[in-house]
């Protein structure tokens, strides 16, 4: 694809929903899964950080920048709509400050949940291991709540 038509694609998206469906287009996995795990994660704040379990939601890049910049080299860190930990921004060499950009963060979700529906099948079912390697029955039924909810609301992404 080139790029002048990338860009124009990039323009046209304007809101989050419009980010699921773009990933989850590209890496066929249900939208409303996307938005249901960014639910849960971050009510859906792009710049939120959980920082050693305790959860900090800002209205500004900058505000979340400036208090990444405070933290020490040993916190436990998700950034994100998907709370994406610390570990995996090392591991693909991004800067934690991408993770406050919503394609960025989104799209390192993806990968990772393509990663366990490898493992665990591609089902609603194996969303939990994206928080937590071992089932979590409790954010399960909290995910599926949220999910049930999206879904009877048809005008929400195109609910399926």
């Amino acid at each position: 694809m080139k790029i002048k038509h990338l860009i124009f694609i990039l323009l046209m998206i304007s809101n989050l929903n419009d980010i699921y469906i773009m990933f989850g287009l590209k890496y066929n996995i249900n939208p409303l899964w996307l938005k249901s795990l960014a639910i849960v994660e971050s009510n859906e704040n792009i710049y939120a950080i959980n920082i050693n379990k305790k959860s900090y939601y800002f209205k500004s890049k900058q505000e979340a920048h400036n208090h990444l910049k405070s933290l020490s080299h040993s916190d436990q860190i998700d950034i994100g709509l998907f709370q994406i930990t610390k570990h995996w921004f090392n591991k693909i060499d991004i800067d934690l400050k991408e993770g406050f950009n919503a394609y960025t963060n989104t799209e390192i979700a993806c990968i990772l949940l393509k990663d366990i529906f490898k493992r665990k099948g591609h089902k609603f079912s194996s969303l939990p291991y994206f928080h937590n390697p071992t089932f979590n029955s409790n954010y399960y039924n909290h995910l599926k709540s949220v999910y049930n909810k999206l879904k009877s609301q048809p005008q929400l992404i195109g609910a399926n």
